[in-house]
């Protein structure tokens, strides 16, 4: 009955939404500060003192005046100082705190949606035991019946899936050259994988060539992470003569399936040992040199290859300066 299949669909659908609520609360983990552009924390945080009532500016991404006076005003109200507007550890702290209530509370009412929606199916069970679909070819057999219902309908093979299709997977890269004085959890790079609306591609693997100066040995460390939950997604030690490479596996579990997917914003953070140096202070640049350096699959069907050809190789990153 449809009615059956809608509320099935619905439980479905629901369950969803209450693992992604209960697995990924949408979390900050960075300092944010005054004079920061086109950053998706930045964004993240524009929306989170919007919400709360302390943001009426537009969201640009960009943490200049009026996002400074919103975290002046978020600090006030919650008791944190100083009440600088720098967004710093505490007041993190106090965001999250508010982000975590927030997440609990939508999975405790999608929880008690579920129940609700398997609460009906179960009284539609009891009142017609034998479930129907809308096609009267293919029925649907609870599983209390035992008569084996014949159908004449052909078996047929779906075909298989290309090895491989032309997409329209494109970078654009929100991280600007700057220099650095802090050397721990220093952003290096931050990107935006782009496709056509209906192209969902998925990253499984980026291979960055370190192409600044800085030694391998002094950068350590290095993590993969997802810009708009802060999931990290993947580690690397340290450069290997002067490669960064990021594999990922695909894992049911985890959002997004544990890739990197068109429309995802991703940046990248490193540990950095300085060393001594002379007149020119070293450099760290992380670039994508051709299409070997990037693998990318349909994300609705993984053994699926999505070629890159669409991408002006090579991609160079902001370079950043150690001070």
């Amino acid at each position: 009955m449809k009615k059956t299949k809608t509320i099935f669909l619905s439980l479905i659908t629901w369950s969803a939404l209450s693992g992604t609520a209960a697995a990924a609360p949408d979390q900050f983990f960075r300092d944010l500060y005054f004079g920061m552009r086109a950053s998706a924390e930045v964004t993240r945080l524009q929306q989170f003192l919007t919400y709360e009532g302390f943001y009426i500016g537009p969201i640009t991404g960009n943490f200049f005046l009026l996002t400074q006076e919103g975290v002046k005003k978020f600090q006030a109200v919650k008791g944190i100082t100083p009440i600088a507007g720098y967004f710093g550890p505490k007041t993190r702290a106090v965001a999250n705190d508010i982000l975590t209530a927030r997440t609990a509370a939508s999975f405790l009412f999608l929880q008690k949606r579920i129940q609700e929606l398997t609460a009906e199916i179960e009284r539609i069970r009891a009142v017609s035991p034998l479930l129907v679909s809308d096609s009267a070819d293919t029925p649907l057999v609870s599983s209390e019946a035992t008569t084996t219902v014949a159908t004449t309908t052909p078996v047929v093979f779906a075909p298989q899936s290309p090895s491989s299709f032309d997409s329209s997977l494109a970078i654009k890269t929100l991280y600007f050259s700057r220099t650095i004085s802090s050397y721990l959890d220093s952003t290096l790079h931050e990107f935006q994988f782009l496709a056509a609306t209906d192209e969902k591609i998925a990253i499984t693997k980026l291979r960055f060539a370190q192409s600044g100066t800085l030694l391998d040995a002094n950068v350590a460390n290095i993590r993969l992470i997802n810009s708009r939950t802060g999931i990290l997604l993947a580690t690397v030690d340290t450069p290997k003569k002067g490669i960064v490479e990021f594999v990922l596996s695909a894992n049911d579990s985890r959002a997004d399936k544990g890739l990197m997917i068109s429309g995802g914003t991703y940046y990248i953070v490193a540990d950095i040992i300085t060393p001594n140096y002379g007149v020119y202070p070293p450099t760290i640049r992380l670039d994508l040199l051709s299409k070997s350096d990037i693998s990318a699959v349909d994300y609705n069907d993984l053994p699926r290859a999505a070629s890159t050809t669409k991408i002006s190789f090579p991609v160079e990153g902001p370079t950043i300066t150690t001070f």
